[in-house]
């Protein structure tokens, strides 16, 4: 049977805590997830276990709906009432994938609980490439832009083609349009053996633990960060003087129908989560940043996100 449209699959882990639970605590956590091998599953398995080893949570399920890019999780989600309670993971293309109109929802047909982690992009290249920092880059940009390509995984107008974008812009490059693209669905493996194949190349990709590690084997060097501050000692385009700050979030969000209850009992959970020692080694761990958005201020943030999301795929014409 198709896997993209129609596998629904369970990872359970159970882990059986003290009888003095608290009343609030989460019984029995499911995350609705829409991919496997990802960052969606990646950041539901470390969150949910570190919830459960934290005494926040009883046990937990992780139940990934495959299919469109996530849209079938988010559809099912907001649809079937067996999810009612549960708690959806997602990142930046619930936007993206809304202003596509590849998603039929989007944020506001859901209520966003929490943000908790951050895995900022980066313009990196090879060890021993010619360009030592973003002058460099620059400099050969406008130059020739046709003789620099530039490695973003997935594919036209996803989210490593967007940042790369932004970046560009931000950095105010001329003629954008000029710019040569390499799309790769390979992951920052693939990203990592293009760039040592290649000197001329540059990539922008996600900063994570497969990343730093190519940067402690020499195999890659880290040129900037879209973060504000820096990132295990790599410098920020903000440091630059390149006004930028662009990450891909990752959060939680419950239906529209949930209980109030249930509801303040998922927020005051993630937010002890997110104070915690334990999450703080796991952010480490995977070259993640804190990134903790609740309320008001989350409402904000993805709106203002939106806002610059359609601005650069507007310039790029993924949008009209």
């Amino acid at each position: 049977m198709n896997k993209l449209i129609s596998l629904v699959a369970t990872c359970v882990f159970c882990l059986v805590m003290p009888t003095n639970l608290a009343a609030n605590e989460i019984k029995n956590l499911t995350i609705i997830n829409g991919s496997y091998g990802g960052g969606w599953e990646l950041t539901s398995k470390v969150t949910a276990k570190t919830l459960v080893s934290l005494g926040l949570a009883r046990s937990y399920n992780i139940e990934t709906l495959e299919g469109g890019a996530g849209w079938r999780a988010l559809e099912m989600f907001i649809t079937d009432d067996r999810f009612q309670h549960d708690i959806l993971i997602q990142s930046e293309p619930l936007i993206s994938g809304s202003l596509k109109r590849m998603y039929h929802k989007g944020f506001r047909d859901l209520r966003p609980i929490a943000l908790i982690a951050a895995e900022y992009s980066c313009l990196v290249v090879a060890y021993d490439s010619p360009y030592k920092n973003f002058s460099d880059v620059l400099s050969a940009l406008e130059a020739n832009p046709s003789q620099v390509p530039i490695s973003v995984g997935g594919r036209f107008g996803t989210g490593d083609h967007i940042t790369a974008s932004i970046i560009f812009n931000a950095a105010k490059v001329i003629n954008t349009a000029n710019l040569r693209y390499s799309f790769s669905d390979g992951g920052d493996d693939a990203t990592v053996n293009y760039l040592i194949k290649s000197e001329k190349m540059i990539g922008v990709t996600g900063y994570n633990s497969i990343i730093r590690s190519a940067v402690d084997e020499k195999k890659v060097r880290v040129i900037a960060i879209t973060s504000l501050n820096k990132v295990d000692g790599h410098s920020s385009f903000k440091e630059l003087g390149i006004n930028i700050e662009h990450a891909n979030w990752r959060g939680f969000f419950a239906r529209k129908d949930i209980s109030e209850d249930k509801f303040k009992t998922y927020l005051s959970a993630l937010s002890t989560l997110s104070k915690s020692k334990e999450w703080h080694n796991v952010l480490k761990e995977n070259g993640w940043s804190p990134f903790f958005k609740v309320g008001s201020d989350l409402h904000e943030y993805l709106v203002e996100h939106e806002k610059k999301l359609k601005m650069t795929m507007k310039d790029l014409n993924i949008i009209k």
